[in-house]
């Protein structure tokens, strides 16, 4: 009966530690992971402590409620706001003051008991699931300054996306009105030049004619010693000629 009694205690005793055991003690590396993939696949800059942030944020959005983001006023943090902007802090380079949450660190909200979430936070920002840090102080520390996850959307959506490749540049057409342009001295050099040719064609013609007329001239003018030559051709067959031939049949018989 003694021996039922302990074993009955131990096992409730087993019980009440499972159940008080942080839900978040599971590795959770693939969700980290799975995150940076979706950022990656959304073309969000993910280098130093914004980066960190933003994968960080999107894990504990993804795992809502069982994380929060631990708020963190100096050192090495991230200032991600509501619309997406982000501002490292802590480094030497760095400006802002203002306070904002640490990049690779999320709480347990049922324990805040907490876990780091990357290798080499602000550098490479690898998949990393490291914890539960159990300390007295870091878990009054991480219940006094937990904070909600940031909806990712605004810079989820807001990644630059790659541009469309840019269209053939058209040289653009210029339309003149016609009142600018002056066409009075082009006008005028087309007539002159009809003119030269109405002269040239006028003189060419003039030049014809008095060829032809020149000819019509001298056959005019040659007709009567035409004539006469044909006269004088017929007396010298009809009388000539004859008078020759017998002139020298004549002499042939002496």
């Amino acid at each position: 009966m003694r021996a039922k009694a302990v074993w009955g205690g131990a096992i409730a005793l087993l019980v009440l530690v499972t159940a008080a055991a942080p839900a978040a003690a599971q590795d959770h590396t693939a969700d980290v992971a799975a995150a940076i993939a979706q950022l990656n696949a959304a073309g969000v800059e993910l280098h130093g402590a914004c980066g960190a942030a933003k994968i960080t944020n999107l894990v504990a959005w993804n795992l809502r409620p069982a994380f929060g983001l631990l708020r963190k006023a100096g050192g090495f943090r991230a200032v991600l706001r509501p619309d997406g902007t982000c501002e490292s802090g802590g480094a030497e380079t760095d400006t802002t003051r203002e306070a904002g949450f640490a990049a690779d660190y999320l709480i347990d909200r049922a324990s805040f008991v907490g876990y780091d979430t990357l290798s080499d936070a602000g550098g490479s920002n690898g998949a990393h699931w490291t914890g539960p840090e159990t300390d007295p102080g870091l878990v009054a520390r991480n219940r006094l300054n937990v904070a909600e996850p940031l909806d990712p959307a605004p810079y989820l959506h807001t990644a630059a996306a790659p541009l469309p490749p840019a269209a053939p540049a058209t040289p653009p057409i210029v339309v003149v009105p016609a009142a600018a342009c002056d066409l009075g001295p082009i006008a005028r050099s087309i007539d002159a030049i009809a003119a030269t040719l109405a002269e040239h064609v006028r003189a060419d013609g003039d030049a014809h004619a008095s060829i032809a007329q020149n000819i019509t001239d001298a056959r005019a003018e040659a007709r009567p010693a035409i004539e006469a030559f044909k006269a004088l051709g017929g007396f010298t067959a009809k009388y000539v000629l004859p008078a020759i031939g017998g002139y020298l049949t004549a002499r042939h018989f002496q």
